[in-house]
């Protein structure tokens, strides 16, 4: 009886096993795949989203599937059709004689690695997403739909075409190879990034966050606007921190975000905004701060005011991570800061400010340290005597 028990115990617990094992399979069945290679779009968290949902969300026109068929998008929905529309029309009359059957199958061959750059699965059919794409474009099926429809005509190609429309963001002119944008939010990325390899760190020990710059001024530290281009191009050298010159405007916080987002979802490892925002979010803490890079013609501040300028880049960065070992300026972050903790750096700073910052300041302090010179030797020719 008692080895019938255990049986029946045994055998309970196999059942129970077995169940578990047949739900937990099922449940990872349901998972969806891993994310394809391709991956290059992706919605941003709602923890990122909360920071300023505004900047992260269209205002008037929609691309992709992430806000299609949303109602407040639907008058623009109309307007992307009449412009296909006229596109169609324009390119089967031409000489490339393309039609509407010809769009439809060059987008149907890429419909599998369109459907794998998107961090979701696609709940739309087959049909509806080909419209949706066809509608809205994208940049990996612009290039290929442009050199249909134009394909008679005499025009620059896609990728000047391109250059010349995002040329307010190219600082660096550069030329990028097309074939490894993956859409134009990474276009942007591209023409930020500066063309210089990142530096190991110099030092083991733990980072330390760089002072302000009415902190740095205070030390002894110069600033200079620089000649270059590259926003990253910031050189510390002698006494002089040399930033390339930026405009602080409304756009630019929206511009900031997307590219921060794309960085922490695609580029991990190598976050060049990030770090740019955490460098000028350290170096710019306080409206003092922007006042002396306004006045050394570094900032050009169109925000509301500076207060609103000083809390920029700070607050950029809430929610988002940065890698301490792999800083781009952790170099330049750690002669400032050495600088500034020398002494004699402070002192003479000091004194020049307080003693020498004006010829009248100077003459009256030359005058007081010779008249000190002369009371101290009056004062000895009267001890001899």
């Amino acid at each position: 009886m008692a080895g019938t028990k255990s049986e029946l115990a045994i055998d309970m617990q196999a059942r129970d096993e077995y169940k578990l094992v047949a739900e937990i399979d099922e449940m990872l069945d349901k998972l969806e795949p891993s994310l394809s290679s391709e991956c290059c779009i992706y919605r941003v968290n709602e923890e990122l989203r909360k920071v300023k949902e505004e900047a992260y969300t269209p205002i008037v026109v929609s691309i992709g599937t992430f806000h299609h068929g949303k109602e407040n998008f639907k008058s623009t929905e109309l307007v992307k059709k009449q412009y296909f529309k006229k596109l169609v029309q324009r390119s089967t009359s031409s000489a490339a004689k393309c039609n509407l059957s010809n769009y439809i199958e060059f987008v149907k061959k890429w419909e599998d690695r369109i459907r794998q750059c998107y961090s979701e699965h696609i709940e739309m059919d087959s049909d509806e997403f080909v419209t949706m794409i066809l509608i809205d474009g994208s940049l990996f099926l612009l290039q290929g739909l442009f050199s249909l429809a134009t394909a008679a005509f005499d025009v620059p190609p896609f990728p000047n075409q391109t250059l010349k429309w995002f040329s307010p963001l190219n600082f660096q002119n550069k030329r990028p190879n097309f074939k490894s944008v993956k859409h134009f939010t990474d276009l942007v990325l591209i023409l930020y990034r500066p063309t210089s390899q990142r530096l190991p760190r110099r030092k083991v020990e733990k980072f330390r966050f760089l002072h302000s710059a009415t902190e740095l001024s205070d030390a002894g530290v110069k600033f200079q606007a620089s000649s270059s281009t590259c926003l990253h191009d910031i050189q510390f050298n002698k006494q002089v921190l040399e930033i390339p010159p930026f405009t602080l405007e409304q756009d630019t916080d929206t511009v900031f975000r997307n590219l921060i987002a794309l960085e922490l979802y695609h580029y991990p490892h190598d976050t060049y905004i990030i770090d740019y925002v955490t460098f000028f979010g350290c170096l710019l803490d306080t409206p003092r701060d922007i006042d002396l890079l306004v006045q050394n013609e570094i900032v050009s501040n169109h925000l509301d005011n500076t207060k609103d300028a000083a809390g920029f880049y700070s607050r950029l960065t809430t929610k988002t991570i940065m890698s301490y070992e792999n800083f781009y300026f952790s170099r330049v972050s750690e002669d400032l800061n050495e600088y500034y903790r020398a002494p004699m750096n402070k002192l003479k700073a000091t004194l020049k400010h307080d003693y020498f910052s004006t010829p009248w300041q100077t003459a009256a302090t030359l005058a007081a340290i010779a008249l000190l010179i002369l009371t101290c030797i009056q004062t000895v020719f009267s001890v001899i005597n």
